[in-house]
């Protein structure tokens, strides 16, 4: 089922009335039918998220060309992760910028219409690659020309590096649409990153099971939970059979903020991650 086009903004903090002042930074969050928006002061200090909504990404880029946010000129910073399936994290023993063409098509047929564009993870001295439609490009240096982009699965790793602990394991597993992706981390070490396609809670566990065994994680292991996973739901309560208290990562100072728990989904807590990447 198509989700309902729609919108929402809210402001921080509530006293703010007026224009938002220039030189803070724009963070963006754009998926196939969902977009994030946030926006901090000079200082750091949040002062407003957005979300927009449509039925496919040809009309989420239409009401993205004419969103006040995005047509405002005088950020000091812009980045902007896109995050469709199709990433992967690749050691830097591994990597060739001029050989991403054939080791992206190992990993998927690449359409043409695509550029591939990378970005250093260097606690992991890794790069995480992902794939930038050209409608998507053309939009955004259109609005910003100065815009840092930054591949779907960057918000997840920089979350990892700051939540992971030294002699832990953690499985991060992020449900997003019919996706998931899986990120192992050993002594704050990453072990095995990967998406997989999903239809159901089955295939989410199914997949998860299979990455700690390959991993050899037991249920001391952290297990770190973001996406579309309902705090009461069958996923979170089988998972809980097998691991010590799943966390389910939420971002209590935007419910606190805004009052509003719709706020509270993985963009949302994502889109907080971004402020701390360096383009």
């Amino acid at each position: 089922m198509s989700k309902p086009a729609s919108a929402t903004s809210v402001r921080f903090p509530r006293e703010t009335r007026g224009e938002i002042p220039g030189g803070g930074t724009l963070a963006v969050l754009h998926e196939e039918e969902e977009c994030a928006l946030c926006v901090r002061g000079a200082g750091g200090e949040l002062l407003l998220v957005a979300r927009e909504r449509a039925e496919d990404n040809e009309e989420l880029l239409e009401r993205l060309g004419a969103h006040p946010l995005l047509t405002r000129q005088d950020y000091g910073k812009v980045i902007a992760a896109v995050c469709y399936r199709e990433k992967m994290l690749v050691p830097n023993r591994l990597f060739w910028r001029d050989q991403l063409p054939l080791l992206w098509s190992f990993y998927r047929d690449q359409p043409g219409n695509e550029r591939l564009f990378s970005s250093s993870v260097r606690e992991w001295k890794a790069q995480m690659v992902g794939a930038l439609p050209a409608r998507v490009e053309q939009l955004y240096r259109g609005l910003q020309p100065a815009c840092s982009f930054l591949p779907g699965g960057f918000p997840l790793v920089k979350m990892a590096l700051r939540m992971c602990a030294k002699d832990r394991e953690y499985l991060f597993a992020d449900v997003r649409g019919e996706y998931v992706d899986l990120l192992l981390v050993r002594d704050r070490n990453p072990l095995l990153f990967n998406t997989f396609h999903q239809d159901t809670d089955d295939d989410v566990f199914f997949f998860m099971m299979q990455a700690a065994r390959s991993c050899q994680f037991d249920e001391r292991a952290r297990l770190v939970l973001t996406g579309n996973v309902s705090p009461r739901g069958q996923l979170r309560e089988r998972l809980a059979r097998y691991w010590n208290a799943p966390l389910l990562v939420t971002e209590p100072a935007l419910n606190a903020l805004a009052q509003d728990a719709s706020l509270n989904t993985t963009p949302f807590v994502h889109l907080l991650n971004l402020h701390a990447c360096e383009s």
